[in-house]
């Protein structure tokens, strides 16, 4: 993930179906699980409670621009206006940028990790792939030359190799965020260019050094502080999980850091429910010029001074943190795990559980809460994952047994959510279907794809973490 121009990628399994772009109902279903966040199958001697099939992969800092268009036109419009025919282009949230499309075909170049993938985040001038998880080395396209790279490396945009001398890094790699020369980076890091770190970083994409950046973060027992997500801005460092104090402070699972000094700033919003609740854990952040958009499980849980209850997910002021009066018309998501804002749009991604005709994935308007339009799987599966850039609203998640056909990810027109017929299918080397980890745009609007659930070492030619669709 990381600061990304605009861009939203979201994850969906399986066949869509695009409902009426109109305000509609979900099922309030129970969130799956009896334990707060992803405890039960963690070392917490080491690292936080994070289960990656879960985690947000929000790709962008939603508060700056879309880059310029891309060169792609492999989209079916036809298709489009077929399954959408309900929702025109614009639909109820006025218009939106024309759908471009980057290359259908995953260029064949990039080099491979030999672990899971958890993390991508593109340089601001697209010519750099940061990418992050749980790994020791890369490999060649084609197995015979490696380098090391331990949990972290950057791959050259144009050649798909890796760049040698940045930081190894120690503790599983969750999520990163790039804002000009930096690159934030945070997860289950212990030590970073033999630096000792509290989960999370900064390094600098020119030097290759890691820089004095190291805020702190506690969290209440047995749960040590999970540091999730990472969205950046010039001014501020946004951070979700689960914790209980920040950079110094008493923050609740959500905080904004200063991008020098690593404090927490002025930014402190109010609890976001029961820290003892199930599933309070930040699962999903977006950030756009006056609001930071927060989702995640049930314990997720507000009122405002308006005296209405929000729940899952949540618009909090940028300014002053306060809970604002928003929420999706006639939507109450039971868990949120994708966020993105474009323009006027946030972008929802959730499972599917109970109900499988509720939308797994909707748009709304960032003021109103107005639903903009919404697609729903007709599975139990859902979107993990989210990036929008040029119109389109790339999604993806977990494709298992329940589906016969489908793709792992694919691309939806944001003014009207209809199926663009783009998209892949990612496989373990086993041969079942793999889920998508996160999803990055470049500003050049190449897309970046990485999803896997092998095991540490068993890459294989046939079974990429890594799936780069060049402009």
């Amino acid at each position: 993930m990381g600061a990304r121009p605009t861009l939203l990628g979201i994850l969906l399994v399986g066949a869509t179906t695009a409902l009426a772009g109109c305000p509609g109902s979900d099922t309030d279903a129970a969130d799956a699980g009896t334990t707060p966040p992803d405890a039960a199958a963690v070392d917490a001697s080491t690292t936080p409670p994070v289960d990656a099939s879960t985690s947000d992969a929000s790709t962008s800092d939603a508060s700056t621009s879309d880059a310029s268009t891309s060169d792609g036109s492999t989209g079916d419009a036809a298709a489009d206006a077929t399954t959408d025919a309900a929702a025109p282009d614009g639909g109820a949230c006025g218009a939106a940028a024309a759908p471009t499309l980057p290359s259908a075909t995953p260029d064949a170049t990039f080099w491979q990790p030999d672990g899971e993938v958890r993390a991508l985040a593109w340089s601001d001038d697209s010519s750099k792939l940061v990418v992050g998880g749980n790994f020791t080395q890369v490999k060649s396209p084609d197995g015979t030359m490696t380098q090391s790279a331990t949990n972290l490396t950057v791959l050259d945009a144009t050649t798909g190799q890796p760049i040698a001398g940045y930081p190894a890094v120690t503790g599983e790699i969750d999520d990163i965020s790039v804002v000009g020369d930096t690159v934030y980076v945070v997860g289950g890091v212990t030590q970073a260019g033999g630096m000792a770190r509290t989960r999370a970083f900064a390094f600098s994409l020119s030097s290759k050094t890691v820089s004095a950046w190291a805020p702190t973060f506690a969290g209440t027992t047995p749960f040590l502080p999970n540091v999730r997500l990472v969205r950046a801005t010039p001014t501020a460092i946004f951070v979700g999980g689960y914790f209980t104090s920040a950079g110094g402070a008493a923050r609740t699972n959500v905080a904004a850091l200063d991008p020098t000094t690593g404090t927490a700033t002025a930014w402190a919003p109010p609890a976001l429910g029961s820290q003892a609740a199930q599933d309070i854990t930040v699962r999903a952040l977006a950030v756009s010029a006056d609001r930071v958009f927060v989702g995640g499980g049930s314990g997720i849980d507000m009122t405002g001074g308006d005296g209405v209850r929000r729940r899952n997910v949540v618009a909090l002021d940028r300014t002053s943190a306060a809970l604002l009066p928003w929420s999706p018309v006639g939507i109450t998501p039971d868990s949120v795990y994708a966020l993105d804002v474009s323009g006027d749009r946030v972008v929802v991604g959730r499972p599917q559980s109970g109900d499988l005709t509720a939308p797994a994935l909707f748009a709304a308007d960032t003021r109103t809460g107005e639903v903009c339009w919404k697609t729903a799987l007709g599975n139990a599966q859902g979107f993990y994952r989210t990036g929008v850039a040029r119109g389109v609203v790339f999604g993806g998640g977990l494709t298992g047994t329940l589906f016969t056909a489908g793709s792992s990810y694919k691309a939806f027109a944001l003014g009207s959510g209809g199926a663009l017929g783009w998209g892949a299918d990612l496989f373990t080397t086993d041969g079942s279907a793999g889920t998508v980890e996160d999803i990055a745009v470049a500003p050049n609007g190449a897309v970046a794809m990485t999803g896997n659930r092998v095991a540490k070492g068993a890459l294989t030619t046939g079974a990429p973490k890594l799936m780069v669709h060049k402009p």
